[in-house]
């Protein structure tokens, strides 16, 4: 008998036991996380395209530096060790 449980790739019951709901709920959060630190006068860091820019609570975007890779943790990864 496996010791591991095999996961279905098919749309789940439970909204926040699939993959792709857990996406977009991640998606929207940071959004409106980097939103509510520009109204609280925060500036926010953040990786876009490949580049860590800041941005400040004026809206203005500064590179920071450009990444060599993208960040290796996807969602799945995160998820599995929580």
């Amino acid at each position: 008998m496996s010791q591991f449980k095999k996961v279905k790739k098919h749309k789940r019951l439970e909204p926040l036991h699939d993959i792709e709901t857990l996406k977009k709920l991640a998606k929207q959060a940071s959004r409106r996380a980097i939103k509510q630190a520009g109204q609280a006068g925060v500036s926010a860091v953040y990786i876009k395209d490949g580049v860590l820019v800041k941005r400040a609570p004026d809206n203005s975007i500064s590179e920071i530096k450009r990444m060599d890779e993208k960040p290796r943790l996807t969602l799945e990864s995160f998820v599995c060790k929580a």
